[in-house]
């Protein structure tokens, strides 16, 4: 998930008595690693930090939230299918959604189409002027690791820019990202050959909006590493990142900024 695990080494040693074997390789890794139809259960965690300056001192406050979901990749290579169905959210504290919104959330799907470099398009599902669903909505359209078109092969190098909008407590954020991404190489992740992608962004976010009936202009910047695992079939395996962001919000009536500087940490696993 743009926004997604531990790295579990399998070793196997091979040998008989009185004399040794040489281990079976295995089948050759493919030179190009592209999406390909898979299926897959996972659970997404999500946790952070949030700091506000304000008058009479700093408040800092916790939050996130776990999702355990089920995905599904279907149909020939040039005209990828994905659907995804929630089985649960749960650990939601702090992040402001109602019990009700969260319990409404189970059984919920979104499908859509992916290209060949990761993004979804035709993307429906859910009623999203919910607030949880609206920012799972957000999360699953940009679920896949950016790659490029023609696929990825060790040691491969590019780069993209991407602007996004989001509305986060009655405040519509516009974020402009301009990432620069790696294919590291072959390693194991979760007892199975991977190769293993890093991403770092830098980006600048705006936005307008009212809170508590006060006009709020925010500014800022932020990064985000991320670490992402594909399979040698072109099924995603996991993911792992981390985002901090410095903003400033703007209380336009008094005339009252607040610094705000917010870190987080994403993961994301497949389960067997």
């Amino acid at each position: 998930m743009r926004r997604l695990a531990a790295i579990l080494p399998l070793a196997i040693l091979a040998s008989c008595a009185g004399a040794a074997s040489t281990p079976d390789p295995g089948p050759p890794l493919p030179v190009v690693v592209r999406y390909a139809p898979h299926q897959g259960q996972y659970i997404a965690v999500s946790k952070g930090r949030q700091e506000q300056e304000v008058p009479g001192g700093a408040t800092t406050s916790e939050f996130g939230f776990r999702v355990h979901f089920a995905t599904s990749v279907t149909g020939p290579a040039n005209d990828l299918r994905v659907s995804f169905r929630v089985d649960s959210v749960s650990e939601a504290q702090g992040a402001g959604f109602p019990s009700t919104e969260v319990a409404s959330a189970a059984g919920v799907t979104f499908t859509g189409r992916v290209a060949a470099d990761g993004r979804i398009t035709e993307f429906t599902g859910g009623d999203t002027t919910v607030a949880l669903i609206q920012q799972l909505y957000e999360t699953f359209e940009e679920f896949f690791p950016p790659i490029p078109p023609e696929g990825v092969s060790p040691g491969a190098a590019w780069s993209d820019t991407a602007t996004s909008t989001t509305d986060r407590g009655g405040i519509n954020v516009e974020i402009v990202s301009v990432a620069s991404h790696e294919a590291v190489g072959w390693t194991t992740y979760g007892g199975v050959e991977a190769l293993h992608l890093t991403s770092h962004a830098e980006y600048v976010l705006t936005g307008e909006g009212t809170q508590m009936g006060q006009s709020i202009r925010l500014d800022g910047t932020g990064v985000r590493d991320s670490h992402y695992y594909l399979g040698v079939g072109g099924g995603y395996l996991g993911a792992h990142a981390a985002d901090s962001a410095n903003m400033n919000a703007l209380v336009v009536s008094m005339g009252l900024s607040i610094p705000i500087v917010q870190v987080r940490a994403d993961s994301l696993l497949r389960r067997p």
